[in-house]
């Protein structure tokens, strides 16, 4: 996929471990990666947390939406999606047809044990971190059922995020293989064995 120009998205939740795994898959195919978080500090000259407090979160969602524009007209890479990026339907356009979309999962327990009580995550700024993560996850539920591909990595280190995502893309391209195979045999009229 990489290779012919296409691109490998991790969706999910801030702390389902995204960047992490691009990092690894980037690692294990020897392919770039791009965390879109970072791509959006560099461009804008301020963190994520100062985009937010200064400009809001409207311009930190059109700031992102270039990055992923950006992205996308690129070479094939590993992205790591910013948490929120897959809520927004003009994303959800950019993504369609440009690479598989992997969701990556944790229970809520486990997001919280891994971003803990970070001051980079301006969407849990404020008095009770777990009640803001249960409501945005319960939120974002609706957009994130959208990708059948995903990856629970509540038990699995970034390397094994890695080789779970990769076979769940593998299994996917096998599948619409098969499916294209199928459809080319049943137009000719014949079965496809």
């Amino acid at each position: 996929l990489i290779a012919a120009g296409k691109n490998v998205y991790l969706a999910g939740f801030m702390g389902t471990g995204k960047s992490s795994t691009a990092k690894a898959i980037s690692r294990i195919l020897g392919v770039p990666w791009v965390d879109l978080d970072a791509a959006i500090v560099e461009e804008q000259g301020l963190s994520v947390t100062e985009i937010f407090a200064q400009r809001g979160e409207r311009a930190f969602r059109n700031a992102e939406h270039r990055a992923l524009k950006a992205v996308v007209a690129g070479p094939g890479s590993v992205v790591a999606l910013g948490g929120g990026a897959v809520c927004f339907e003009r994303n959800r356009a950019l993504l369609r047809g440009t690479g598989p979309v992997v969701l990556l999962t944790a229970p809520a327990e486990t997001i919280l044990k891994r971003i803990g009580k970070s001051k980079d995550r301006p969407l849990l700024a404020g008095e009770d971190a777990p009640a803001k993560i249960r409501a945005l996850l319960v939120r974002r539920m609706q957009d994130y059922r959208r990708y059948r591909l995903r990856v629970d990595t509540a038990e699995l280190t970034p390397a094994g995020a890695a080789e779970a995502v990769l076979q769940a893309v593998d299994h996917a391209g096998r599948q619409a293989d098969a499916a294209r195979a199928r459809d080319m045999a049943a137009r000719r009229g014949g079965t496809c064995r």
